[in-house]
């Protein structure tokens, strides 16, 4: 599993850190390690990268228009919870999913046989 962020890599890891799941991703990518940041598909397809599988075998799950953009144009899999800005139309269109929680992503990802 990897994070992809929009954040700097000291407040990504502070945050991940202060969560208690840092050690829970094999990869951790922020707006320092590429040159152009979300809504470009950059960082997603550097993940990708490294976890050494194509885009489209991966699940994206992001918060923002921004994120969803970046995901749907690495070609990875997205599902949208919200976060402070619903999401667009535009937005929705490129989404498998708009979900209202973390717990109904998992539970999707469950019983999709994803996890």
């Amino acid at each position: 599993m990897a994070i992809v962020t929009s954040s700097s890599r000291r407040s990504a890891d502070q945050h991940l850190t202060l969560a208690g799941i840092r050690a829970r991703f094999d990869t951790i990518l922020t707006r320092d390690d590429v040159t152009h940041c979300k809504p470009s598909p950059d960082l997603y397809l550097l993940a990708a990268e490294r976890l050494r599988v194509k885009p489209q075998a991966c699940v994206a799950i992001e918060d923002s228009n921004h994120g969803v953009t970046a995901a749907h144009a690495a070609g990875a899999i997205t599902l949208m919870v919200p976060d402070m800005i619903p999401p667009t139309e535009e937005t929705r269109a490129k989404c498998a999913a708009v979900l209202p929680d973390l717990n109904a992503a998992l539970a999707m990802l469950r019983e999709r046989g994803a996890l």
